[in-house]
């Protein structure tokens, strides 16, 4: 029985491997987005720190990620660059899904819109002109 999973992965690059680690990136994502097993894959770079990055995935099983993805060529020269270019190790947080309660997303709409309350300080902090 497959054992769908999901995971944040945050790797710290060393600032002068930067550019040879998103150029990795730029190669591995498409092949891993085109994978049968991929549920979602999303890469972002922090907008504090631009040698942090976070990827959120999710896969249909956990076997077949290790088993099989991992394995894989085009993953394996991916984890050679990367692997190369941390500053610290990386960051592995696996996730159990929480799905959310009946009716809870129609209590977080607000005027028929989703609501998404952004934080009052840092990057995401609303400016003035944004009210």
């Amino acid at each position: 029985m497959p054992r769908p999973f999901s995971m944040n992965v945050t790797p710290t690059i060393r600032p002068e491997r930067r550019e040879e680690f998103l150029d990795a990136m730029r190669e591995v994502l498409p092949q891993a987005r085109g994978e049968e097993a991929r549920v979602y894959l999303n890469v972002g770079q922090s907008l504090e720190d631009p040698d942090v990055f976070i990827s959120s995935e999710a896969w249909r099983d956990l076997d077949e990620y290790r088993d099989e993805i991992l394995n894989k060529g085009y993953f394996r020269r991916y984890l050679g660059v990367s692997e190369a270019a941390y500053a610290a190790p990386r960051v592995v947080v696996l996730l159990d899904p929480i799905e959310p309660a009946a009716g809870e997303l129609d209590a977080q709409r607000v005027g028929g819109e989703p609501r998404c309350d952004l934080p009052t300080r840092g990057p995401l902090a609303r400016r003035s002109s944004d009210a």
